[in-house]
């Protein structure tokens, strides 16, 4: 039997970014997509160092 596990990043503490490049596109489309009725969970993937957090603070 398989036990799914989730883990829970909390990004209140996180420190103050300092150098964030320009992701206008995304951020637009990310924040459009939070605020759709229809939308149930965004997920944000990719390589490590991308900038996957920095995005999701920036949100």
């Amino acid at each position: 039997q398989t036990q799914n596990q989730s883990t829970i990043i909390n990004l209140i503490d996180a420190p103050e970014l300092t150098t964030f490049y320009d992701r206008t596109s995304e951020l637009t489309t990310l924040k459009q997509w939070i605020l759709e009725d229809h939308t149930r969970l965004i997920t944000i993937y990719g390589l490590s160092g991308i900038g996957k957090s920095a995005i999701a603070l920036k949100l």
